[in-house]
């Protein structure tokens, strides 16, 4: 069967899941790589921003830089209307007895964005943060 013909018009691109932030390096700090905005079916979403001077940097669980383990944290995060996160949950971490979980959610619940927005109007939005102690 033959593949119909692009309609043509916009089309939105994105990664389902959220954005992801990346987190400044100071000493043994966090850093990730930032995939595209999520996708919305519907009317355009404009995804939050991440405000650089409200980022805390996780502190790194003590006894992980003591043994010299590193990780990667994945959070699921609700972007309020306001900016602020909500409903920080915990998607996937390193062994949990090193607190690298714990230590992210700590920091990220601090964070403050410019919300998502569809048209001029401020939305909730969920999204995906890593957060790699390294």
């Amino acid at each position: 069967m033959a593949t119909p013909p692009d309609p043509g018009g916009p089309k939105e691109h994105g990664t389902p899941g959220g954005a992801t932030e990346t987190l400044p390096e100071a000493g043994p700090g966090a850093t990730s790589p930032n995939p595209p905005a999520p996708i919305t079916v519907g009317a355009a979403i404009s995804p939050p921003e991440l405000i650089p001077e409200s980022r805390v940097v996780p502190v790194y669980p003590r006894l992980a830089r003591r043994q010299g383990v590193t990780g990667t944290v994945v959070l699921s995060a609700l972007i309020g209307v306001d900016g602020r996160v909500r409903d920080i949950q915990v998607i996937e971490e390193p062994p949990r007895a090193f607190g690298f979980g714990k230590a992210a959610v700590e920091a990220v619940k601090r964070w403050r964005y410019r919300p998502a927005r569809r048209g001029n109007k401020p939305v909730a939005e969920r999204i995906t943060i890593r957060v790699v102690f390294e």
